[in-house]
């Protein structure tokens, strides 16, 4: 990189910070709202997702649209991601798809989308015959009036009363988020990333739009050991709904580090991942440690893999939840299946399967079918 080219993005820096600054402490601040982007927290990818979510430092180039857009400038070859995944027993659902294209311009490029829903909830609203414990109401001519005891028209199904199912509508609640990522070189092992992200929230005829920003850094050293920081929604995330309500997502900084080992006689690669989120929400309960106005919690994951073909991975997330998962290599990318193992039994395990595919390995086994 030349000094011209520091200089410039230097110059650049400059210029944004004081508007970063003044949208990261403005008053807005004060419409702190905990759980606006928890949506986002779910992360992105099933190899991922395994591991605990430790993996800032280490993401697959397909998954670090989500992870840490700054590993995009390792990608050498057009790949993707699909995802799909019903959580709780079926209640919810997750779907994710990314697009990554191969490093060879100055900037690495990719494009992904995230989908939380809940689909077909009834809406009892409207079928509520509140008629009172009596079971009358005015529009039967033995009405005798208002219920002595207030159980008419309060909005409960109280003893007598009844639904009228006829009436009864249903409805879905999404959170997407969609991404648009760049990376390139700082320095020599150093990268930096970002990504612009379009939030969109759908809860019966409720609806909230929204942007936000990452800003990401990813450094080799050695070889082997590798680093990675990611501030998310850096200059504090504000959603607004239609109806005048507004709700912020504010910063998240997550810290993450690996090193890879290498057992050549056992043919095996050992991957331990170490991750840490440091959160701007005030005391939580679920939390490892709390530093005032800040909730740190750790994340960790290994991978172990076996001849290059099977990976077997076990994580601890942000959360204390513990993830379990299984990878095949295929010639065109690889297989992932995770089990996220959680404490709530009653409400059922939850496990992921997600493809990743080069594209371009793709076509050229298409190719040669063909020929």
């Amino acid at each position: 990189m030349s000094i011209l080219s520091i200089r410039a993005e230097f110059r650049l820096i400059r210029h944004l910070l004081p508007v970063v600054l003044w949208l990261g402490f403005s008053p807005l601040g004060a419409m702190e709202y905990k759980y606006s982007g928890e949506f986002l927290r779910t992360g992105l990818g099933v190899r991922e997702t395994s591991l605990g979510g430790a993996v800032v430092a280490a993401p697959v180039p397909a998954a670090a649209v989500y992870w840490n857009p700054a590993c995009l400038i390792a990608n050498r070859t057009l790949n993707g991601l699909l995802m799909h995944a019903e959580e709780f027993a079926g209640v919810l659902s997750l779907d994710q798809m990314t697009l990554v294209w191969p490093h060879l311009t100055p900037f690495a490029r990719g494009i992904g989308w995230l989908r939380l829903g809940v689909d077909d909830i009834p809406n009892t609203l409207a079928a509520l015959r509140d008629y009172g414990s009596d079971g009358i109401g005015p529009d039967d001519p033995r009405y005798p009036g208002p219920d002595a005891d207030g159980s008419e028209g309060n909005g409960l199904l109280d003893w007598g009363e009844r639904l009228d199912f006829g009436k009864i509508s249903y409805y879905g609640a999404t959170e997407n988020a969609f991404y648009i990522s760049l990376a390139r070189p700082f320095r020599p092992g150093i990268a930096i990333g970002g990504n612009l992200k379009a939030l969109y929230k759908h809860y019966g005829q409720y609806y909230a739009f929204g942007v936000g920003f990452d800003l990401a850094l990813h450094a080799t050293f050695a070889d082997r050991l590798q680093a990675g920081l990611v501030i998310r929604d850096l200059t504090t995330t504000l959603l607004f709904w239609q109806d005048g309500v507004k709700e912020l997502i504010l910063p998240v900084i997550q810290i993450g580090a690996t090193y890879p080992l290498q057992l050549p006689g056992l043919k095996l690669t050992l991957n331990p991942l170490l991750g840490l989120d440091i959160e701007m929400e005030g005391r939580q309960l679920q939390t490892d440690l709390d530093l005032g106005g800040l909730a740190l919690r750790v994340r960790f994951g290994l991978e172990t893999i076996i001849r290059e073909r099977i990976a077997l991975r076990l994580g601890r997330d942000a959360l204390g939840g513990h993830h379990l998962g299984l990878g095949i290599a295929t010639g065109v990318g690889h297989l992932d299946y995770g089990l996220a193992l959680n404490s709530a039994t009653e409400l059922g395990q939850s496990h992921r399967i997600g493809l990743v595919i080069e594209l371009a390995a793709l076509r050229q086994r298409v190719s040669a079918l063909i020929d």
